[in-house]
């Protein structure tokens, strides 16, 4: 394998296991519309923004949305849910911990910088990041690779030199067209859906045993 110099994770869906927990700030922001979406509905748009997903709901049903209040609403519910409920997948601590001391490490979001920020506190990862890009930092958002490049950009370093862990078809297509080195994590959405990661793992504890593993193989080499 090449020696890569900085891994750059995704958060939602691939560190910590916030997607219920986005599912359920949804349902409680549209339970007034009699807006009852169902676990697959919100599967369809894993990895995208709010903007997007309360855009959709807007047309699919038909009605006329206050898109800023309603965005507001569900952020604040979140927030709430995050701060007691966030938790990470098995083996993210650990792994976040060695593999620190090895690369430089990112984090990719597309949840806004008081979010990110919320869930990072809640489960005390942040100081395992050298840089956060979040959905306020960029003018294009996943799929669009600007995300990575600003964090790629960042370590002031080539895409080729780094490894980039998704969990969901925007991300996975982001990193990838960035030029990273892209993992897919099964932990939301089925294997066709990453499509564009050049390697799938079940688990985020897998993925973080193979990232371990990749430094220990190039020292033996």
């Amino acid at each position: 394998m090449p020696e890569y110099k900085a891994i750059l994770f995704d958060m939602d869906g691939t560190l910590v296991n916030t997607e219920p927990l986005h599912e359920e700030a949804w349902h409680q922001t549209l339970d007034p519309f009699n807006i009852n979406l169902s676990e697959d509905w919100f599967n369809k748009y894993t990895g995208s923004t709010d903007r997007v997903l309360i855009n959709d709901i807007s047309k699919q049903y038909q009605i006329h949305l206050d898109v800023d209040e309603l965005l507001e609403k569900k952020r604040n519910v979140f927030l709430k849910l995050a701060q007691t409920r966030s938790q990470v997948f098995g083996g993210v601590r650990e792994g976040l911990e060695r593999l620190s001391k090895i690369y430089d490490l990112a984090l990719v979001t597309s949840s806004s910088r008081k979010g990110a920020v919320c869930v990072l506190e809640a489960v005390d990862l942040s100081k395992f990041f050298k840089t956060t890009i979040t959905f306020d930092d960029v003018e294009k958002h996943k799929p669009d690779p600007e995300p990575y490049l600003k964090a790629i950009n960042y370590f002031g370093i080539m895409p080729q030199d780094c490894i980039a862990v998704e969990d969901s078809f925007s991300g996975s297509k982001s990193a990838k067209t960035a030029g990273c080195y892209t993992i897919g994590v099964l932990n939301s959405v089925e294997a066709d859906k990453l499509e564009s990661a050049d390697r799938i793992f079940e688990s985020t504890k897998d993925v973080m045993k193979f990232l371990v593993g990749i430094h220990h193989q190039n020292d033996r080499s």
